[in-house]
């Protein structure tokens, strides 16, 4: 006997091959095995995906870039074409802010496709390991500003990382531009900003030189130049 049934909804997506066999479950009656090239609407509906349009060509095409969205309201919305230590600025309708208008980064290619970020209203944080957190503010559509994030409060681990390596200070007493040098490589530029302890003494790393090298602001005295490792 042949059976015909009426599906009347695809609100619940794709279902797992895993849940093939759920039937007990309340969204299965709406679910489907296969769907390529479709959304499905809020309403249940389910509509073909719309296709792509050529726009503009990438500042480089010999390089990788990363395109960004950047919404600020449902009437204000970018997209950022990021790439090797450059921004480009796209809007909504797909056009490309004259120029082309174009803000300098720090991020390398390989940085950009590693990179996090995240927005709110009209700011939007950038975090990648090796540098240090950059906002990008939106005040107009041809201008823009990287920048290195404000902190407040600068972020920090709670438990803190301990490293078996001995650490020297040129001087121990409070002031800035002492220098910190390492036993082994442990520096990294995303560390400027980051405080160091050692039974007291409080030092702010403020400039990056080498992962052996950096820039120390001490805040209070330490007992001696040397830092022993943790081991």
């Amino acid at each position: 006997m042949k059976f015909k049934g009426l599906q009347g909804s695809f609100s619940t997506g794709v279902l797992t091959p895993e849940a093939m066999g759920r039937v007990d479950i309340a969204r299965y009656p709406n679910a489907a095995k296969r769907l390529r090239n479709i959304i499905c609407r809020v309403l249940g509906g389910a509509q073909k995906r719309f296709g792509t349009q050529y726009l503009a060509n990438t500042k480089s095409n010999a390089e990788q870039s990363r395109l960004v969205p950047y919404i600020i309201n449902k009437d204000t919305a970018f997209m950022l074409e990021m790439g090797n230590n450059y921004l480009r600025v796209f809007k909504s309708d797909g056009t490309q802010v004259a120029g082309p208008y174009e803000v300098v980064t720090p991020y390398t290619t390989a940085q950009v496709l590693k990179m996090d970020f995240s927005q709110g209203e009209d700011a939007m944080f950038i975090f990648h390991n090796s540098v240090y957190p950059n906002r990008i503010r939106y005040y107009a559509e041809n201008y823009w500003d990287v920048s290195q994030a404000p902190f407040t409060t600068i972020p920090f681990d709670e438990i803190g990382a301990y490293y078996a390596v001995v650490l020297t200070l040129s001087l121990n007493t409070v002031g800035v531009g002492r220098t910190m040098t390492a036993g082994s490589a442990v520096f990294l530029a995303s560390d400027v900003g980051r405080a160091i302890q050692y039974q007291g003494g409080l030092a702010v790393i403020t400039a990056f030189t080498s992962t052996t090298i950096v820039t120390v602001e001490v805040k209070i005295i330490f007992p001696s130049v040397t830092l022993p490792s943790a081991s």
